[in-house]
């Protein structure tokens, strides 16, 4: 019989065994983390990622392996993931001091002053002499307006650390411009201790530049080059610091000597052809541009550089020449493909649709999925309305780049356009994750997650963004909005009385104090504190209308009227206020002084569509359809792409019955905007009424049929016609019955769908029908005299 094992033996081998698993394992782990800690301290950070992700296999809460991920995470500029491994390596071991110090440095990164201060709390308690975590304290202190208490936290973070740098910083940051020499002397005893080093000259640079000492700022920049001469950092400084100063002559030879003595570096030639055209003559910048390429004909950066500086100069002939010189250098190369692109971006900018849809077609007949093609192309469609398209193309490139900020963005826009708001919401959110500084992210996030209902969401979301960027004004507005909504009217008057305070945010602060107040009734106040703002800032357009419409509603109809006339009067060229005093004379009653307002707006400013639209709608208003059609017209002449412009002349041609330029002015419009729907609809139903031939019912086909999808009840009734027409009853039938069940009303859509009826044989709804189009003897459309007939004979 078989060898039976006694049962203590065999738990005594299973626990031999697993001393031994445990022991092997916990053996690799510090292997691997001993080889990841030298390859990240040899700067090999590729290698040293793949040793601490090994280290993390074995025990993925392994503590000293996730600090590590957390710390090649940084090097990669990762915040999310930093984030995150900070975050557990403090969960899984408290007492991590190093962990919760960098922890509480990113909260203090990101304005999170009271995480900051939590985390620097909880050093303290492990460590009370921690030099760190009072240099925390202190630079949260001084970000709140507590000078004392900052300067004690760095007194007591140099007590135990003489060198600390973070501590000289808030001392820097506290006398840097009420007592420099104080500044200056903390920072110079920090500088005899530690001479080489460069953060506490920069910190002293700091200092001087505040106090406009220049020569004493150059004289430590140029220790600092003398020191450091590989650093290209430090040269960069000092040449930005001369150019700024007016001191050209000098930043163009210390450059000139940069890029002599590192003659393989692009990026200084590109730099010195940039600071050329910037301060000295673009004739000099193409020069030296041109001079580099002959050396180096193959190195396209410089190439690059040479279009779009010809490109910025409105040079685009030279430009494209540039470019095309690229393509036929490297074929079908990544240089030549992103050299089709600028070429696209060219031409479409001069209107050339045509021209850039052949060259973006050209790309992705070579590279299918080139994301920059792909991105114009979604641009040009949501310019069209066409989000399908758009949505298609943009989710091509997020394929294969993920992290692709301007398609994630543009993407989201789409959504919205479709009135997707979560896949809106989770794009922007998307952005965050890549991006997490990206405040036009920030915002539309909140935004949407208020429109989502998310409002304690948004709130936190606002007010981060408002402490990261006090001077938004459209996150300051939507926060105080948010609050209100909540009923929080304290905490939103208490927030906008900092802006007030702060110079920097006091106009700002000003006009939201108003809007609170016009918000909540208060008209008086309301009116006062815009009123403030503008004497502050004149050119400001919100706060003018505001102050009239509050002193409108407290009765003062003349001071209101008085009071924009005065801003007219003082700034007769601010379109806005122009535009504002039209109104308000037009609600008067006063045409000819509303028409002198608009006039002298589109004088201020030719090319906004504005002023003309409103001309000519008084115009239009007085029966002078000639002067409004000469408004438009001129206007266009101004503002040639203006679609506003263009749809309100090709409207009034159509009220006016000239029906053959009303279809030339829609060609005018799809020919700049191929698939704008409405333009596209509205040149259907004309070929459609007033041509006959079956060409022209096809082109009037081609251009609705894609509409259906829209679900548009106009839409779904042009295109109705279009189909009877062309003898589609039974399609005019189903398209005309659910044009008005999505709630068309106008007598034109029974008349459509009576005639349809009638085609069918189906005589009684195309009665019913035929009536209800004839009911108000008023309306007017064409084949009304048609539906009257029809229904005699029925």
């Amino acid at each position: 019989m078989p060898f039976i094992v006694p049962a203590r033996r065999l738990l005594l081998v299973a626990c031999v065994a697993l001393l031994v698993a445990c022991s092997s394992g916990e053996h690799r782990q510090a292997q691997y983390l001993e080889r990841a800690r030298g390859l990240f301290a040899a700067g090999n950070f590729e290698k040293a990622m793949v040793e601490t992700k090994n280290v993390l296999q074995i025990n993925s809460n392994n503590v000293e392996g996730r600090y590590l991920l957390a710390q090649l995470y940084e090097r990669e500029q990762n915040w999310q993931q930093m984030f995150a491994n900070l975050r557990l390596v403090v969960d899984l071991d408290g007492k991590h001091i190093p962990a919760r110090i960098r922890l509480g440095q990113t909260y203090y990164a990101n304005a999170m002053y009271p995480e900051a201060l939590a985390q620097a709390d909880a050093v303290l308690a492990l460590d009370a002499t921690n030099a760190d975590a009072h240099t925390l304290r202190g630079s949260v202190f001084f970000r709140e307006g507590k000078p004392a208490e900052a300067i004690q936290e760095a007194s007591l973070a140099l007590q135990q650390d003489p060198d600390n740098v973070g501590a000289i910083s808030v001392f820097s940051a506290v006398y840097g411009e009420k007592d420099p020499e104080r500044a200056l002397a903390v920072i110079g005893d920090g500088i005899a201790r530690q001479t080489k080093n460069a953060t506490l000259k920069l910190l002293k640079i700091e200092v001087l530049e505040q106090n406009q000492r220049t020569d004493e700022a150059l004289a430590v920049y140029r220790e600092l080059v003398d020191e450091y001469p590989d650093n290209l950092f430090f040269r960069y400084r000092m040449v930005r610091y001369l150019e700024q100063h007016g001191r050209t002559d000098e930043a163009e030879a210390a450059l000139r000597e940069i890029v002599n003595t590192t003659p393989d570096n692009v990026d200084l030639k590109l730099w010195l052809a940039q600071f050329l055209a910037s301060n000295r003559d673009p004739d000099l910048a193409e020069t030296t541009l041109k001079g580099f390429i002959e050396k180096q004909p193959k190195l396209y950066e410089l190439r690059f550089a040479l279009g779009t500086l010809y490109a910025a100069r409105q040079q685009f002939e030279p430009a494209l020449a540039v470019y095309g010189e690229v393509v036929r250098l490297d074929g079908k190369g990544a240089d030549a493909l992103l050299a089709r692109n600028r070429m696209a971006e060219i031409v479409l900018a001069r209107n050339d649709r045509a021209g850039a849809e052949r060259l973006l077609d050209e790309i992705l007949a070579i590279e299918s999925e080139n994301s920059e093609a792909l991105i114009t192309r979604a641009r040009i469609a949501l310019q069209d309305g066409d989000t399908k398209t758009a949505i298609a193309d943009l989710r091509s490139v997020l394929r294969n780049a993920p992290d692709n900020v301007v398609a994630l963005r543009l993407l989201a826009g789409a959504h919205e356009t479709d009135g997707a708001l979560n896949l809106a919401l989770d794009n922007y959110r998307q952005i965050l994750g890549v991006a997490p500084a990206d405040r036009d992210a920030a915002y539309n996030a909140a935004r949407l997650m208020l429109a989502q209902g998310e409002s304690e969401n948004a709130e936190r979301a606002l007010l981060a963004l408002a402490e990261q960027d006090p001077q938004n004004l459209d996150a300051q507005r939507l926060l105080v909005a948010t609050l209100g909504k909540s009923g929080k009217w304290d905490v939103a008057l208490g927030r906008v009385q900092k802006l007030v305070d702060e110079p920097r945010t006091h106009v700002l602060g000003l006009y939201l104090r108003g809007r609170i107040a016009f918000d909540r009734g208060d008209f008086a106040t309301a009116a006062s504190s815009m009123e403030e703002a503008l004497a502050a800032e004149p050119a400001l357009i919100e706060p003018l209308g505001f102050a009239a419409m509050a002193r409108e509603r407290l009765g003062q109809r003349e001071q209101a009227l008085a009071y924009v006339q005065a801003h007219v009067a003082a700034h007769p060229d601010h379109a806005h206020a122009l535009d504002l005093l039209g109104e308000m004379q037009q609600a008067r009653g006063s045409t000819a002084a509303a028409r002198e307002a608009w006039t002298r707006a589109s004088t201020a400013v030719p090319k906004a569509a504005g002023p003309y639209l409103r001309l000519a709608g008084l115009d239009s208003a007085a029966g002078d359809f000639d002067g409004a059609e000469a408004v438009l017209r001129r206007g266009l002449e101004q503002a040639p792409e203006s679609v506003e412009l263009q749809m309100a002349l090709a409207g009034l041609l159509v009220e006016r019955g000239q029906v053959e330029p009303a279809m030339a002015a829609f060609e005018a419009v799809l020919k700049r905007h191929p698939k704008m729907a409405i333009a596209a609809n509205n040149l259907a139903a004309l070929l459609v009424d007033y041509r006959s031939d079956e060409k022209d019912l096809r082109r009037a086909l081609a251009l609705v049929e894609p509409l259906e999808s829209t679900q548009q009840p106009a839409f779904l009734d042009t295109l109705a016609w279009v189909n009877y027409r062309l003898g589609n009853y039974a399609r005019a039938v189903r398209l005309s019955t659910a044009a008005i069940q999505l709630g068309a009303k106008a007598p034109v859509f029974h008349y459509h769908l009576g005639m349809a009826y009638h085609r069918q044989n189906q005589n009684d709804r195309a009665r019913e029908q035929l009536e209800l189009a004839l009911a108000d003897p008023a309306a007017t459309y064409p084949g009304r005299d048609e539906a009257r007939a029809t229904l005699d004979s029925l």
